[in-house]
């Protein structure tokens, strides 16, 4: 996160183990999809509550772009308390390391850089626990909002079942849906989640 205001006010509601205001959430997103013109992205995470979905549908709307596919990916707890007890970053680049899955080249340090990897300030079972309450009582709400469109606005997908598989059934979703989407070249050391997909 950038050291802006905004930024600073992010950081502080996160690690403290709250959810972003949805219109707060609204604009950190229309800010970077403004600057996304004409090209295919990814929102991971976003939206979280059905104000959000709304608020987001509003504002492709206002600007004729349409909302194709809703991906709900459901995995269980514990899973995710292992990925988070297991990830390290590094916090001026934002690169995330799995000691699992995606470890440093040199324990404890990024590749990059070679400067130590922290864990972030809200990994912790604590601020999960209260993540997962306030992310149940909301995303449930919103999941059945994109269930009830018309099947022709937007495609809502539900993925569970074994961790390993997720990624791949979730490529075939995007290929099925995108069909003229093409694969990009190797992506870049900074390549994070949620950027364009095109």
């Amino acid at each position: 996160m950038e050291r802006t205001d905004i930024g600073k006010e992010v950081e502080e509601i996160v690690a403290s183990g709250g959810l972003l205001p949805d219109e707060l959430m609204l604009d950190l997103v229309a800010q970077k999809l403004d600057t996304l013109r004409n090209k295919n992205w990814i929102l991971d995470g976003f939206p979280r509550t059905q104000r959000q979905g709304r608020l987001l549908d509003n504002y492709l709307k206002h600007r004729n772009l349409p909302l194709s596919l809703v991906v709900n990916v459901d995995i269980r707890d514990d899973v995710i308390l292992d990925w988070i007890a297991d990830r390290w970053v590094h916090i001026p680049s934002g690169r995330v390391y799995s000691t699992s899955y995606k470890p440093p080249k040199v324990p404890g340090y990024d590749d990059v850089t070679g400067e130590p990897l922290t864990k972030r300030p809200d990994d912790t079972p604590e601020i999960f626990s209260r993540r997962l309450d306030h992310y149940y009582a909301q995303t449930s709400p919103l999941l059945y909002y994109y269930a009830s469109r018309s099947p022709h606005a937007t495609r809502l997908v539900n993925l569970d079942g074994d961790v390993n598989l997720l990624w791949p059934t979730l490529d075939n979703v995007v290929r099925e849906s995108f069909p003229t989407v093409r694969e990009r070249a190797t992506p870049g050391p900074d390549t994070t989640t949620g950027a364009n997909a095109s």
